[in-house]
């Protein structure tokens, strides 16, 4: 519905609007981040990343996660067209690569690519097509596996088997903005309207298959200008995300639970 509504728009305005000329556009930024907690690690784990245990270096938990913390470069190449596209109006295609180079955490550094496609609407309105795909991410070490060594019915630290998670990820995105109420200096209000639907697929490398999602995702934003100075707004999202089904390994305490999870009467 929302491109049958589109496509209308535009052909109604095609007459009217004078084509532009297209012209090439190249535009190279880089902006600094600082991540306090780039492996989402609790207070006792952060602790423990900063002098890790004896187990911990043999087991691999924190493997390749030098710091708790983070400061990330990000470099980034746009190259595109724009010119004059459905209906004469704007239109604006450009690919972008960015770079993060992370300081600290160098296993994380990764290269992150955007295909983006802007067309412009009457009253102030457009469609945005966005295509993002990280090619490869580390997120942190998972628990792999476990082997009882010493045969004594219990796991301890240098037992457990750590493994990196790499992730490939690919979100696409529709967007459609429309202008309700146009700001002006008899009006000093305006109001956006933003609609947007796309679908999310990210996909772990093995052993780690089953944390991959995919599925859909939809929001809606309304933005609400007052005067030159202020924007409130409000947003609301919703995605239905599943993954499929795959073995895991749990380390569980049967004294804790009171239960023979494993059967072996121990």
């Amino acid at each position: 519905m929302l491109l049958s509504l589109t496509v209308l728009i535009l052909t109604a305005g095609a007459a009217q609007t004078p084509a532009l000329p297209w012209h090439p556009t190249v535009r190279l930024e880089t902006q600094v981040r600082y991540d306090n907690n780039p492996f989402l690690l609790d207070t006792l784990h952060k602790r423990r990343l900063a002098t890790p245990s004896s187990s911990d270096s043999v087991n691999g938990r924190y493997r390749d996660m030098s710091r708790a913390t983070d400061v990330i470069p990000v470099p980034a190449l746009q190259a595109g067209l724009e010119g004059g596209g459905l209906g004469g109006r704007a239109l604006g295609v450009a690919a972008t690569v960015a770079y993060e180079a992370n300081l600290h955490n160098t296993s994380r550094r990764h290269a992150e690519l955007q295909l983006r496609v802007d067309q412009s609407l009457p009253r102030g309105g457009g469609v945005r097509l966005t295509a993002d795909w990280r090619p490869s991410y580390f997120h942190k070490n998972y628990l792999a596996d476990a082997i009882d060594l010493n045969a004594d019915s219990s796991i301890s630290g240098h037992e457990k088997i750590y493994a990196p998670a790499h992730s490939n990820e690919i979100d696409l995105t529709l967007r459609y903005r429309h202008r309700l109420l146009k700001f002006s200096d008899q009006r000093p209000v305006g109001i956006t309207a933003d609609l947007e639907a796309g679908y999310l697929a990210r996909h772990y490398d093995a052993p780690f298959a089953g944390r991959g999602r995919n599925g859909p995702n939809a929001a809606g934003r309304l933005a609400v200008q007052l005067g030159t100075t202020w924007t409130v707004g409000a947003d609301y999202a919703v995605a239905s995300l599943g993954g499929n089904p795959s073995t895991a390994v749990l380390i569980l305490d049967e004294n804790v639970f009171g239960v023979d999870f494993n059967g072996n009467g121990a």
